[in-house]
């Protein structure tokens, strides 16, 4: 093990000892103040239940780390919301089982002390594990030593995927291009000044360096490559060519004796009782929204109005099952918008082929004052959960598209048609605007393909962070 990763582990380590003492304090500070004490318990009793609940504890948190070291949370390479997934199972599954012995047992422990327990310890571990994350990343050891070899638009495409994964590092040392041109090194250059660019993986430096193989497809100069990296026992992972197919939810199956693998497709299948749940949801999370930003829309309506038009407007959008239905937002244009639009794409060619290609102008004049920081926060769309609340929407899913739209999802429109849109989806969290057309389509293909609540979950999460920073919104 090398420096880097024996010091990673132990701040990771130390970073969620430190998570189990913090949970364990605020919970019980929240119990002394919220949980009323036992009948006739003295102070020595009550420290007596102190010294249970703690010691109690230890070992269900010993058994969480052992759980997280065996899928690999201590080292550099473990990617964040599989993290945030075992996390939450965890301190789920402690709860349950540390609640079963208090009642077995008879433990003078008082059962709401051990739920704040644990319902304090997943943010504890989060927050700190990613104190320590950028502690060590400001002295320079959380780093993957990386080097890419391939074909060039498979790695570009890698490179797009390690980028978006922030919680990661990966510092890209050095690449060898099979098919590369002179224009598209000096354009990979742009993304990694300091990267050396090779033709050949005999001119690589390997030593400590992991490597990402990214052929697009299988020659005898690629299985040359895999043989010369499993030669030089140094780390790597090959990326398999799989342009349009999405193995994120596959499972291999490994053949014993055989060097070949089958990935198994794990189907989301939308039952009765998935789409019910996901359906209640959405409207609950719709309702308590609603009632918290009430005085938001109030005075966003207000504010609006000032020009006479009015605070809201309907579009007709393309829902499930190609039903249409009318999409609302808070009116950011002036009132004679399309009008205006009529005559901008008359009149200039160049806007008239962005329209075409995004249905939006990222210099749009027909923006209003107060149009220009609705869109650049979202808070247009608020009056997107009263769509959801009618049954229209969801808070999760597909951008809605409108009529003229669908010929550009193809025969990936069927997997459009059968969910209902969302308020956020993949492509809002994913650069919105920022991103083409086609990315949005895969984007959208890809959220129906791997459904599920815990991912709904996570995009709700980062729409959060991605509004706040206001990125790729016009």
């Amino acid at each position: 093990m090398s420096q880097t990763s024996r010091l990673t582990e132990t701040y990771l380590v130390l970073a969620d000892n430190a998570a189990s003492l913090l949970a364990f304090g605020l919970s019980a500070l929240c119990a002394s103040l919220i949980v009323p004490p036992w009948p006739a318990a003295g102070a020595e009793e009550t420290s007596l239940q102190t010294f249970s609940f703690f010691f109690l504890s230890i070992p269900f948190f010993l058994a969480c780390m052992s759980y997280f070291a065996a899928k690999g949370h201590y080292t550099l390479k473990a990617f964040w919301w599989p993290q945030v997934e075992h996390i939450s199972f965890a301190c789920l599954a402690a709860f349950v089982l540390s609640a079963l012995a208090i009642d077995s047992w008879k433990i003078p422990v008082q059962m709401p002390r051990d739920a704040l327990l644990w319902l304090f310890m997943p943010p504890c571990l989060i927050s700190l594990r990613w104190l320590a994350r950028n502690i060590l990343v400001k002295k320079g050891y959380w780093a993957i030593p990386t080097s890419l070899v391939g074909n060039y638009e498979t790695i570009i495409k890698l490179v797009s995927a390690i980028k978006a994964e922030t919680y990661l590092t990966y510092d890209v040392r050095q690449a060898v291009f099979l098919d590369a041109q002179e224009m598209q090194i000096e354009d990979f250059k742009k993304l990694y000044p300091s990267a050396h660019i090779y033709s050949d993986l005999e001119s690589l430096s390997l030593d400590g360096s992991y490597v990402l193989f990214c052929p697009n497809g299988r020659t005898p100069a690629h299985d040359e490559i895999l043989a010369q990296l499993e030669k030089s026992l140094v780390r790597y992972a090959y990326v398999p060519p799989a342009e349009g197919h999405f193995l994120y939810n596959m499972e291999p199956q490994r053949f014993f004796g055989f060097g070949i693998i089958a990935l198994e497709s794990k189907k989301i299948s939308f039952t009765r009782l998935t789409l019910f749940l996901k359906d209640t949801l959405d409207r609950i999370g719709a309702a308590i929204a609603l009632v918290l930003l009430s005085p938001i829309f109030i005075v966003i309506a207000w504010m609006i109005r000032t020009d006479g038009g009015p605070a809201m407007y309907g579009h007709r959008r393309i829902g499930k099952n190609g039903q249409s239905f009318t999409c609302l937002k808070f009116r950011s244009m002036v009132i004679n918008s399309q009008e205006i639009l009529n005559n901008l794409l008359a009149d200039d060619p160049a806007l008239r082929k962005e329209f075409e290609e995004t249905y939006k102008l990222k210099n749009d004049p027909r923006v209003t004052k107060i149009g220009k920081f609705l869109r650049k926060t979202s808070l247009d769309e608020l009056p997107q959960l009263l769509n959801v609340l009618r049954g229209d929407m969801s808070l999760t899913g597909p951008r809605p598209i409108v009529e003229n739209e669908k010929k550009y999802y193809a025969e990936k429109i069927h997997e459009y048609l059968s969910v209902r849109p969302g308020i956020t989806g993949l492509w809002q969290v994913s650069g919105r605007s920022d991103t083409g057309y086609d990315q949005r389509v895969s984007l959208d293909s890809w959220y129906v393909k791997n459904w599920s609540l815990w991912n709904d979950m996570i995009i709700l999460f980062k729409t959060i962070l991605v509004v706040l920073k206001r990125k790729g919104a016009y």
